[in-house]
């Protein structure tokens, strides 16, 4: 608690029997074995709570250090080749070599970025390529470009992680400090709200159409399209405030954490509270929208007029009902587990390390790669295209 901000090169000149350093709580920007050069006999430093951004390769060179008490994992990686005990908090998803640090994690982010890519872009393809774009293909694109929005944010980590593997210590403010960094956290967080927002929204269309179908404005492409341009422009833009209210007004230089993502850690930071708080509050009422909704679509047509034929009925309610568990169980899965880590992070309850890390790689890709199945592959839409692409395969 001294306002440190440099130590110079011969600052513990002759102090011989100095064993016990506390730097903490000061701002110290830079680690370098210049600040130590005579210093030989430091047995234990205490060096948290400084916002250090550069570190030398040989910070450790001069010392003789046996205990070392930071925040700041990368001074333990780089004494760990001088035999110290280090106390700090690792970062679960990445190592000191590693931006991804376990295989599992490594396999588990190419194979959920390349699904979610690759299916949503097919179907984008099969919803475009219709002769006469409906209001249902305009959604689900616009859901599928959201969802292929998080797919290249994993795809970009899991690029990253090889382009920086095996020196990922040496590279990380670097990496955090990007352009690249940023603009995908943007990204990544677009995703998350803009999906949620969308999904909600589908649903919402369907019911109105099905329940009121004498009212013709969720039938128009053209106000159909008002909700949905809104919901990204307000999405959108709350989206940039964060980051900007983030690295801008609040004068973080870098990133949360090293897999960029706008949300969990870092909720300390007032723009990152917000966020977390939005984000998590979002996810749930949409949860919640969306089972009421589909549970009033399957008494309404269960209850739907007698001119209806049975088989008819007993179709149009065994789809219903077969979407309403797809929709359910998936933003189950993956909306309630995060909303309820992001809000004991709020109320500051001890959340550990790998819960946040597996939310990331195992919990927040499900909707994205699952999105495209539940839209497309399982409805009469996937079912023609794949016979329009078979006759020309028979014909040859």
């Amino acid at each position: 608690h001294n306002a440190i901000n440099y130590i110079q090169e011969n600052s513990f000149y002759g102090l011989i029997g100095l064993k016990h350093l506390d730097l903490s709580f000061n701002y110290i920007s830079e680690f370098n074995r210049k600040m130590f050069a005579h210093a030989l006999n430091i047995e234990e430093l205490q060096f948290t709570q400084n916002n250090v951004t550069a570190i030398a390769d040989n910070a450790f060179k001069y010392l003789k250090l046996k205990y070392l008490y930071t925040d700041n994992y990368r001074l333990c990686c780089l004494g760990r080749a001088e035999n110290l005990i280090c106390k700090a908090t690792f970062s679960v998803l990445s190592s000191c070599e590693d931006l991804l640090a376990h295989n599992a994690v490594k396999i588990a982010i190419w194979i959920m970025g390349l699904m979610s890519f690759f299916f949503n872009s097919i179907s984008m393809l099969i919803h475009l390529r219709k002769k006469k774009i409906a209001v249902n293909d305009m959604l689900v694109t616009a859901l599928n470009m959201s969802d292929i929005c998080f797919g290249i944010y994993l795809c970009i980590l899991a690029i990253i992680d090889l382009q920086l593997r095996g020196n990922f210590v040496g590279q990380e403010v670097q990496w955090k400090s990007g352009i690249l960094c940023k603009v995908i956290s943007v990204l990544s967080l677009f995703s998350i709200t803009f999906s949620s927002y969308m999904l909600f929204l589908i649903t919402l269309v369907r019911h109105q159409i099905t329940t009121n179908p004498i009212n013709t404005q969720f039938k128009q492409i053209k106000s159909t399209f008002k909700y949905l341009i809104t919901g990204a422009v307000v999405i959108a833009s709350l989206c940039a405030t964060a980051a900007m209210s983030f690295f801008l007004f609040e004068g973080h230089n870098l990133a949360p954490n090293p897999s960029c993502l706008f949300l969990g850690s870092g909720a300390s930071s007032l723009s990152m509270l917000l966020t977390t708080s939005f984000v998590s509050g979002l996810q749930i009422l949409s949860l919640i929208l969306i089972s009421i909704l589909y549970a009033h679509l399957l008494i309404a047509l269960s209850s739907a007029d007698k001119s209806i034929t049975r088989s008819r009925k007993q179709r149009s309610v065994r789809k219903i009902s077969f979407k309403l568990v797809l929709v359910t169980v998936t933003n189950i899965m993956c909306w309630v587990p995060s909303s309820v880590i992001y809000f004991l992070i709020l109320i500051k309850y001890p959340i550990t390390p790998q819960m946040i890390a597996y939310t990331v790689v195992f919990i927040l890709p499900i909707n994205s790669a699952v999105n495209p199945c539940i839209f497309t592959f399982t409805t009469e839409v996937f079912s023609s295209f794949t016979c329009l692409v078979q006759k020309p395969i028979k014909g040859f």
